[in-house]
């Protein structure tokens, strides 16, 4: 077979490992920089004369959950770059041990796939990795409470402080009005 009929892929999967893991390691480098403002507001109070709080002032679900969350992100790119360690050094072809779907690494990195939405061919697959799994459901977990209790404390503080009530409209709808008493929740 001639090399003029070999197909090449334009994007192969050894380039496509580099630079998902130059992006990971890059925005993990980011990602470290605000953990450790977040942590520093968590374990930290005060503003001139800092201090570390009690343990009875610290927000343990909060802290935490930080430090799951840190704990699986750090995790998933020591993994990223292990793995093209593995196979750009220890292997002699990168893209045999890529495609290794009975290697541990591979496992830990890509779990099942899930049904992302179904097409008239069929179902399309998504993989998706088991630590992007559980930090979303974690993150889920601290978010999905606390939006509407931040909206609740929102429309509290907008109503006592102003004077523009919220009121029903035909479609169903919330819409500002003025009026001229303050609601206080």
């Amino acid at each position: 077979m001639s090399n003029s009929t070999v197909e090449r892929d334009p994007f192969p999967i050894t380039a496509a490992q580099l630079s998902g893991n130059f992006c990971e390691t890059l925005f993990f480098g980011i990602y470290l920089v605000t953990c450790t403002f977040c942590i520093r507001t968590l374990l930290i109070t005060g503003n001139g004369r800092e201090r570390w709080r009690r343990p009875h002032e610290i927000r343990w679900m909060l802290t935490i959950i930080a430090f799951i969350l840190f704990s699986i992100c750090t995790f998933d790119t020591t993994l990223g770059l292990l793995h093209n360690f593995r196979a750009f050094i220890d292997s002699e072809d990168p893209e045999r041990e890529f495609r290794n779907i009975a290697d541990w690494i591979n496992i830990a990195r890509v779990s099942g796939s899930f049904v992302l939405r179904p097409s008239p061919g069929g179902r399309i697959n998504q993989s998706q990795s088991v630590n992007q799994t559980i930090a979303m459901i974690i993150g889920d977990f601290v978010l999905v409470p606390y939006y509407p209790f931040m909206a609740f404390v929102f429309l509290r503080v907008a109503a006592r402080y102003t004077d523009v009530g919220l009121s029903m409209d035909v479609d169903g709808g919330l819409s500002p009005h003025r009026s001229s008493f303050i609601l206080v929740i």
